[in-house]
């Protein structure tokens, strides 16, 4: 997570960098992106500054669980005993925040999403020691926003995403206002032996050590699938959100959620699912400064598809526990 403030300009521009699933699925970032994108393009009257949770990213009491005195380490396991879900103790990386501040002055992710068609992906290579020390390259997506669900299940179905249907129960004056089918774009991970990722790395590295150039881009990166989709539902004109997520993660990757001294985790049942509802016990008493972070959130993994599954309302949504709790077991 980044540990910095973002303008709502970054923001705009960090919602487009498409991270990697590797070996462990931060939830909180892949949340938090989400929610930059819809108060960028909205800009609600409840805005309040905020910065990833990812990713990608960005998601606990069981049967059997497991807590360490003085937090909230908690492990959800399935019926063999496998740990399936967990919680983790939140990590700031002052190095990774040095990181990205190196990227923004080399460059504008917005600039580059002015030049691609809907829908279109671009990879982009640094050519910098301090902004890309692993010599990693980005993706950027210009995300089509679908105002119909017909039209979303239409591209979600094309592209084999993550199963996402409308909750049958929505609170009063909920309705429909976009789906987004996001790009599952090549794995950088070393373990997935991603051949059109290493190509394109290699490519786009010897372009910059030819030209010395900071910054090589390559538009129009073919993308056929995707492994995240998401909902999105207002409220008349009170500028209220119900956002809903699916995320395909592969069997080698564990789900994880973040907590913290001001976020408190507790395990819930929905439907036959065993899952986690974090929230903020006081969030009037947290200062604008500290408001990285999202008010309620319901998370859950459905592992026979290996899917899992967000719920989240805006921070100015009155919804309760119950009430996400009962939307996310209308999602049939």
């Amino acid at each position: 997570m980044k540990n910095v403030q973002l303008s709502l300009d970054e923001q705009e521009i960090k919602k487009h960098e498409l991270n990697f699933v590797q070996e462990k699925f931060d939830v909180k970032n892949q949340v938090m992106k989400k929610i930059n994108q819809e108060r960028y393009k909205k800009k609600p009257v409840w805005y309040k500054k905020t910065a990833p949770i990812a990713v990608i990213g960005s998601l606990l009491l069981l049967t059997s669980i497991t807590v360490y005195a003085g937090s909230q380490f908690m492990e959800i396991k399935d019926e063999k005993g496998k740990i399936v879900m967990k919680t983790q103790e939140e990590v700031k990386s002052k190095k990774q925040t040095e990181v990205w501040e190196a990227q923004d002055k080399i460059y504008d992710s917005s600039e580059i999403i002015k030049k691609l068609k809907p829908g279109e992906v671009a990879a982009v290579y640094i050519n910098d020691e301090k902004a890309n020390p692993e010599k990693l390259i980005n993706f950027v997506h210009n995300e089509v926003n679908y105002k119909t669900y017909s039209d979303f299940l239409r591209e979600l179905t094309e592209k084999e995403g993550p199963s996402l249907k409308q909750p049958s129960y929505l609170p009063e004056g909920y309705t429909f206002e976009s789906g987004v089918v996001m790009a599952q774009t090549p794995n950088p991970s070393p373990s997935a032996h991603d051949k059109m990722y290493e190509k394109l790395q290699k490519e786009m590295s010897q372009e910059a050590e030819k030209s010395g150039e900071k910054l090589i881009v390559k538009n129009n990166i073919n993308w056929s699938k995707s492994n995240r989709v998401s909902l999105t539902y207002s409220k008349g004109e009170e500028n209220t959100y119900l956002y809903l997520d699916a995320t395909l993660i592969s069997d080698n990757v564990m789900p994880v959620v973040e907590y913290s001294r001001d976020r408190t985790t507790e395990k819930v049942k929905i439907g036959q699912h065993e899952g986690f509802y974090t929230y903020y016990p006081s969030p009037d008493n947290i200062k604008d400064h500290q408001r990285t972070w999202i008010g309620k959130q319901l998370t859950w993994i459905d592992k026979q598809r290996n899917i899992v599954y967000d719920v989240y309302p805006s921070e100015n949504s009155k919804l309760t526990k119950e009430e996400l709790i009962r939307i996310a077991e209308s999602i049939k």
